[in-house]
Parts: structure tokens; sequence; C-alpha cells
């Protein structure tokens, strides 16, 4: 019980130095690509919403069966 209350104290601790800075990005890099994906995962919660709520567009499949000739 003690090595896994020192293990997770120690990921803890670790994990604020991991942070979102790399070597080849800046800061301002970096915010623009999460508020890039922020803004894109936005626009496709939509479409989630519609296709859970069974409101998305019909399909375009024929009812009656093809002839496989």
């Amino acid at each position: 019980m003690k090595a896994l209350l020192f293990t997770m104290a120690c990921s803890l601790l670790a994990f604020p130095q991991v942070g979102c800075s790399t070597l080849t990005d800046t800061p301002g890099e970096n915010f623009n690509r999460m508020a890039r994906a922020i803004d894109t995962n936005g626009k496709q919660m939509v479409d989630d919403m519609q296709t859970v709520g069974l409101v998305d567009r019909s399909s375009w499949l024929s009812k009656r069966p093809v002839p496989n000739n």
C-alpha cells in the first residue's frame, strides 16, 4: 500500500513538469494548435449530437432488394 501511494505521489509531482511545450514550438504556436483542436471538436459535436439523437440525414439505400445479376 505504501508503494502504491509513493508511486502515485511521484507521478503527481512529475505531471506538471511534462506540460505542453516542445522544443520546436513556441507557446503561441501551442496555444493556436490547442485552440484549433477545441474549435474542431466543437464543430464536430453538433454532428455527434445529431447522430445520437437519430436526427441525421436519412440513408440513400433502397428499401427494396436490388437484384444481383
